[in-house]
């Protein structure tokens, strides 16, 4: 972002060549074929902490705007307009059934969704893990809109669900913040949160602007279904335009809110009550209990400044090896180090947590790395594939990774995984990098060119 924000997408196995001035782009018959660049909106300044102590703080506080970002780019002139999503009347009036398809803090939307839905819209709502509509087999209404909801746009098991309801024939439409992402880009319509880039643990406007975004839908489908009055719908709509002005109120009253937390704090247990979408909204604030969430930050932020140290201890290695090579200060001061670290939780409970580490380093490119960790925090230890898989583990990890390569194969033979005399896969280990996906199985991950071409990236394979 610091030297373009126009970027291509590189589709599933298609290839780029890059010259001077050009890129070329080539589908896997060597056929050419055209893209079109995408600008990213996204600045540097947004990803700075802009004076609050942690990033946690900061996306509190920019909760009022994330909402309001979103409110106006669909509601002008006192009314929604979706075209930019490019869902119709006529398709929104034909509906039979909506299917909120999630994982995580945005499968907690869903819930809330689903209430708010139903009551207006008078329309069924299912909402399922993502995991679970992927995988297990459910009578799917063919009239049915599948809303998957995603801050990334890039969630595996979210991703899987949204390419089956399309293979079923139907009609998805995506709540993502990333624009380009991959749920983005497969989605037959994408309603965008303008929430920027989010950066803290426990997520915060992200949610805030995905609720935003489906009390829209939600509003717009019960006027075309005419359930609600012309009166009602202008009514809604001026009322939700105040929320974000209702919000910054409350962020604003920070004594009372300090004074309230300290009195709590302390607290042993704490019982969240609430009915109908009052308890859709509890959920989430269970789920995020302080001593949880603060031992996870600190978990994560542990790895995190660990790879970080350790891109420190590179570049000085570098320098020192530059220098003694007969690099110059001037030709020095040419080179810059690029650190791209990012990380997502990927699945969490009362006593245990799975995240990954995205890390990347170099001063022209680098090689993405994925680093996996499974911590059972109760018992202060890493969890392991023979904890979920049993003493069989080695097999049954074995028998899913070369079903996988078997399935990725094709008619005529070409596939991008190496054979075994190549240096392909033989048997996983204890060192078998793995995360926990939301069912509690493990997703096995094979680093770049470990098993496969290049062209395959890092190989995530579920094992059932």
């Amino acid at each position: 972002m610091k030297y373009t924000r126009n970027v291509y997408y590189i589709g599933n196995l298609e290839f780029a060549r890059l010259v001077p001035g050009e890129a070329h782009f080539y589908n896997l018959d060597g056929d050419e074929i055209e893209k079109q660049t995408t600008e990213i909106k996204w600045d540097a300044e947004a990803a700075e902490k802009g004076g609050f102590e942690h990033f946690m703080m900061k996306e509190i506080h920019e909760q009022p705007k994330a909402v309001q970002d979103t409110f106006n780019s669909v509601i002008k002139n006192g009314t929604i307009d979706l075209s930019s999503v490019e869902i119709t009347e006529d398709e929104i009036k034909n509906f039979e059934q909506i299917y909120i398809v999630a994982c995580g803090s945005a499968w907690h939307v869903g819930m809330a969704a689903q209430y708010v839905l139903e009551d207006m819209a008078d329309i069924p709502v299912r909402v399922e893990l993502a995991s679970e509509f992927r995988y297990r087999k459910m009578p799917v209404n063919q009239k049915a809109l599948v809303i998957v909801v995603s801050q990334s746009g890039e969630t595996a098991d979210t991703l899987a669900a949204l390419r089956l309801a399309k293979e079923k024939g139907i009609t998805t439409l995506a709540v993502v913040n990333v624009v380009g992402s991959s749920i983005a880009r497969e989605a037959d319509k994408v309603f965008y949160t303008l929430a920027g880039p989010e950066i803290s643990v426990a997520t915060t406007k992200a949610y805030s602007a995905q609720l935003a975004a489906t009390y829209c839908l939600a509003v717009q489908f019960a006027k075309i279904r005419e359930k609600i009055t012309e009166e009602q719908y202008s009514y809604y709509i001026s009322e939700m335009l105040t929320i974000p002005e209702k919000m910054q109120k409350i962020l604003e009253d920070k004594e009372r809110i300090q004074w309230f937390a300290a009195k709590y704090a302390n607290a042993h247990d704490m019982f969240f009550v609430g009915r109908g979408i009052d308890y859709a909204v509890s959920v989430p604030g269970v789920e995020s209990g302080r001593e949880l969430a603060q031992q996870v930050n600190e978990e994560i932020q542990k790895r995190v400044d660990a790879h970080l140290a350790q891109a420190q201890a590179d570049w000085a290695e570098y320098q020192d090896a530059f220098f003694a090579t007969g690099g110059t200060e001037e030709e020095w001061g040419g080179r810059q180090m690029d650190v791209v670290i990012d990380y997502e939780i990927k699945s969490q409970s009362e006593t245990t947590v799975s995240f990954v580490v995205d890390f990347a380093e170099g001063w022209v490119s680098a090689q993405q790395q994925r680093f996996c960790y499974n911590l059972d925090l109760a018992d202060n230890r890493n969890i392991t594939l023979q904890d979920l898989l049993g003493e069989d583990w080695v097999n049954i990890c074995n028998n899913a990774v070369e079903a996988y390569i078997a399935n990725s194969t094709d008619s005529e033979g070409f596939t991008f995984f190496f054979t075994p005399e190549e240096g392909g896969f033989t048997t996983v280990d204890a060192d078998t990098a793995f995360y926990i996906s939301e069912s509690g199985a493990p997703v096995l991950v094979f680093p770049e060119y470990s098993i496969a071409a290049g062209a395959a990236g890092i190989v995530e394979i579920p094992v059932d």
